[in-house]
């Protein structure tokens, strides 16, 4: 059960559960082109979605966030949307320890200004969201992250 997961505390450390795997690398939706870009019919245009295939699989390679929101678990990870180019996906779910089947496909969060499927000279990299409810107003989730662009090298975002 959700309740049980996670660890229990005590003077000499914390305990913690056995994994329970939710999700694999070749989930719906996930974006793996780390090792360059998968062939043209992997992509739909009208977002260019890319899902791994051809032995590609999401390698889930950087810091995650898990926040519930609204009645759903928002798993926020990694996207590598290119050489180089790093971005965030997100999932959502009602029930955190489901099988797979239970959580949406992976959409890349949308940023003005930032495009995940930019060349390697206009990338800009979003490493990952520290997201959380707001603390001023229940309804709305913020997130802070690592943002590096061309013309601004590094700088912390907040969206």
């Amino acid at each position: 059960s959700a309740a049980a997961t996670g660890a229990e505390v005590s003077e000499r450390g914390a305990q913690w559960e056995a994994p329970v795997r939710i999700l694999d690398g070749t989930h719906p939706g996930c974006v793996e082109r780390h090792h360059g870009a998968l062939s043209p019919d992997h992509v739909d245009d009208a977002w260019r979605t890319q899902t791994p295939g051809r032995g590609e699989h999401c390698e889930f390679d950087g810091r995650y966030s898990l926040v519930r929101h609204r009645g759903r678990y928002l798993l926020f990870a990694r996207a590598n949307s290119g050489h180089a180019v790093r971005h965030v996906q997100v999932t959502s779910s009602t029930c955190l320890e489901c099988n797979a089947s239970a959580w949406a496909p992976f959409e890349l969060v949308r940023l003005p200004g930032v495009d995940p499927w930019a060349s390697s000279g206009e990338k800009a990299n979003v490493y990952f969201f520290g997201a959380q409810v707001s603390p001023l107003d229940k309804k709305v989730l913020l997130a802070v992250f690592p943002l590096v662009t061309p013309d601004t090298f590094a700088c912390l975002g907040l969206s």
